[in-house]
């Protein structure tokens, strides 16, 4: 259920970018992937996600330690500085944004349970706050992983006026279905 989220994430935040159904091949242009949805050549000269990670494995082990995540999680304030991090338009630090993903893995362990309200509550708040709707969507995304139950209502809500209703709003409904547990129960419903 969970990839079928995430494809329908992807598909609403894509809007305008250029995707195909086969790959695309010109004389100066490499094929460009059927499921790639980054804009057509403006992130050309950024590496793939493994190879940046290869490249970083170390910093990147560092700041997405058990401890580099505590430390975000020590006050609201040093949670709101990382995720004021994030940008429009993919131009979002990835060092950043896989610390971020650390942290909300982080708080759904034994470990960082204590700050789970800490870090849902930032995430809801930061989404209310976005100017962009990409930006709104990716912080509604790291929250259907650690959101509680009590806020599917609250998310549901916002999304439902907000500007972008086909993005954002469609997205607030999943994301809310999911805190409710409502799309666990549908898919056991025959």
């Amino acid at each position: 259920m969970k990839k079928i989220f995430t494809a329908a994430l992807l598909a609403i935040v894509a809007a305008g970018c250029t995707t195909t159904s086969a790959p695309v091949a010109s004389a100066d242009k490499p094929k460009k992937d059927a499921y790639d949805i980054r804009p057509q050549d403006k992130n050309a000269k950024y590496p793939k996600s493994e190879e940046w990670q290869a490249a970083n494995r170390a910093a990147l082990d560092k700041e997405t330690s058990a401890a580099a995540c505590a430390e975000v999680l020590a006050s609201a304030k040093s949670a709101d500085v990382l995720l004021g991090a994030v940008k429009t338009g993919y131009k979002t630090c990835p060092m950043a944004a896989e610390k971020i993903a650390a942290v909300t893995q982080y708080v759904m362990t034994p470990a960082g349970a204590a700050k789970r309200d800490l870090w849902a509550d930032a995430l809801f708040a930061h989404a209310q706050l976005a100017k962009e709707s990409d930006v709104a969507c990716w912080y509604l995304d790291q929250l259907r992983w650690c959101g509680r139950a009590d806020q599917a209502e609250a998310v549901r809500s916002w999304g439902a006026s907000h500007k972008c209703k086909k993005c954002v709003g469609a997205f607030s409904v999943m994301v809310a279905d999911e805190l409710a547990g409502v799309a666990a129960k549908q898919q056991f419903v025959k």
